[in-house]
């Protein structure tokens, strides 16, 4: 009975794979429900759900005269983290965003401009809306520190000019 074996056969051992490499990380809670403040309803968060917020806060920026980003969340009763978390989680979301901060700036700039707003307010704060006016008040800034490293006194040395028959000798007044 000495019979030989093939060693054609060979055996490969695979690592088992573990139930969460085959399926999709789990969401959490606060990621598949959104709790509206005002009404206290859960509101399942879909992707589809975060593209109409997209359309709806640009619809208001449209229609109305918007100032601030963050009015539609406000109105919509979104925690600023939650609306930050959409926002890293959904590029049509963050495409709004561009185009909501643009269009602000462009209203705020232009409503400074034609005094309807106060242009001081509007100049202080313009910079978180249009990066060209960051730019700008970057470069002003810069020129700030050359000007101040002159400090040396002007001096202006006034000659007295030889009598000349144009201009004639100024009387001086006695006392």
């Amino acid at each position: 009975m000495n019979q030989k074996t093939s060693n054609s056969i060979i055996t490969v051992n695979k690592a088992p794979k573990s139930r969460t490499d085959s399926k999709e990380t789990l969401k959490t809670y606060r990621e598949e429900y959104f709790v509206d403040l005002f009404s206290g309803a859960k509101i399942p968060v879909t992707d589809e759900y975060i593209k109409k917020c997209a359309t709806e806060w640009l619809q208001l920026v449209r229609e109305e005269e918007v100032l601030v980003m963050s009015t539609y969340r406000l109105r919509k009763a979104i925690p600023k983290q939650t609306w930050h978390g959409w926002i890293q989680r959904c590029p049509e979301l963050k495409q709004a965003q561009d185009l909501v901060r643009d269009m602000i700036a462009e209203r705020r700039e232009c409503g400074g401009l034609k005094f309807k707003y106060s242009a001081p307010l509007i100049m202080k704060v313009q910079h978180l809306y249009d990066p060209e006016w960051k730019e700008s008040e970057v470069w002003r800034a810069s020129l700030a520190p050359k000007s101040e490293s002159i400090t040396q006194p002007i001096q202006v040395v006034l000659e007295r000019f030889p009598d000349s028959p144009l201009v004639p000798v100024k009387k001086q007044i006695e006392e």
